[in-house]
Formats: structure tokens, C-alpha cells, sequence
């Protein structure tokens, strides 16, 4: 299991939803899952590095297209720790 803290969700244009943010603890690959609750989790479509233009960087966690419920969710956990699971390795 690794963690991550969340510290932004936007949009990519033809790519989807990405969390930005600091991975805490573990390790985090394509096809882990992101759990929210107890109920729902996300798989990761890829791991990548965030420059941003004032000289920051952050890691991305490429998760496609979300619906309007989970990125309500995720939008309200800014700032907070999520759990990732290990799932399935992509291609």
C-alpha cells in the first residue's frame, strides 16, 4: 500500500482527470487503485512528473475521464492523504 497527498485535480484536454500531488509513502504504478471509500476506488492510467511554471514539480496520477460525483469528491480532498492499492500493471 502507498499514500499520496492530494494537492490539485484538473483536467487535460483528450487525456482526462489528474491528481497532483506528493507520494508519501510506497510505490505507485499504472493500474494501482486509489481508494475514496470504502465503496468506490480509481484505477491510476498512469504515473507522471508535473513541472510547473514557477519551478515546482509534483507527481500526476493520470486517472481519464471522471464523472461529476467522483470529482466533486476528489476536488473536496485537497490537501488530504489517500490510500493506494496495488492492482494491475498496465500495458
Amino acid at each position: 500500500m502507498a499514500e499520496f497527498k492530494i494537492s490539485d485535480l484538473f483536467q487535460i484536454t483528450g487525456r482526462g482527470e489528474a491528481l497532483a500531488g506528493d507520494i508519501m509513502s510506497g510505490e505507485i504504478s499504472c493500474g494501482d487503485l486509489i481508494l475514496i471509500d470504502r465503496a468506490c476506488s480509481l484505477v491510476i492510467k498512469s504515473v507522471e512528473f508535473i513541472d510547473f511554471r514557477d519551478g515546482s514539480f509534483k507527481t500526476g496520477l493520470m486517472l481519464g475521464e471522471l464523472d461529476a460525483g467522483n470529482r466533486e469528491i476528489l476536488k473536496s480532498m485537497n490537501s488530504k492523504i489517500v490510500s493506494i492499492l496495488r492492482g494491475n500493471t498496465c500495458n
